[in-house]
């Protein structure tokens, strides 16, 4: 299939057809189509120009993502990043946090339902939020973050976030403990 590099939305989400199976599209685009894709524009030296990426339900996983953020690095065109079901975890996480430090326009951020426990929520991803100040819409729910994960989010950089409206935290597991740290951001 023919990926159009010129075109500001780069939509890998195949799934419009429903003869389509998630096990097929995870097949076709993983994290080699990520890398090719920047590949690709460096050949041709040109710089990526993508405003929305999607990457819904493909097996995009850890590797995908380090080479979406490498790739991704400065770029002020990108404002919507949706990936959910991309099967990456805790080192995907980590950069993304790289991505969303380098990014400096992207406002919405969907990984729901990438399994990263607690352990993806904390240094890069942590940090990169804090430095990251376009963000209005941050979705990771059902994660596993459990309740260290929300509390190092809530005592951290979401407590201090200039921009951020909409942050999705259901189906994580979260007991009442973590209503304090919430609380305190929200105050």
């Amino acid at each position: 299939e023919i990926i159009d590099l010129g075109n500001p939305v780069l939509n890998l989400q195949k799934i419009e057809n429903p003869q389509a199976s998630l096990h097929a599209c995870a097949q076709r685009y993983g994290s080699q189509t990520i890398r090719s894709v920047f590949e690709k524009l460096a050949e041709r030296e040109a710089t990526a120009s993508f405003e929305v990426i999607d990457l819904s339900d493909n097996n995009i996983g850890d590797e995908g993502i380090v080479h979406l953020a490498q790739g991704l690095a400065g770029n002020a065109s990108l404002t919507k990043l949706i990936c959910p079901r991309a099967r990456f975890g805790a080192g995907g996480f980590k950069a993304l946090g790289n991505l969303l430090a380098a990014t400096p326009n992207l406002n919405e951020l969907v990984a729901s339902s990438n399994i990263c426990d607690a352990e993806g929520m904390k240094g890069e991803f942590s940090v990169g939020l804090s430095e990251n100040k376009s963000l209005q819409s941050l979705f990771i729910a059902a994660c596993r973050i459990g309740d260290a994960g929300a509390t190092e989010l809530c005592t951290g950089p979401l407590k201090d976030h200039p921009r951020l409206e909409h942050v999705s935290m259901s189906y994580n597991r979260l007991e009442a403990t973590v209503a304090t740290s919430g609380n305190e951001m929200l105050a």
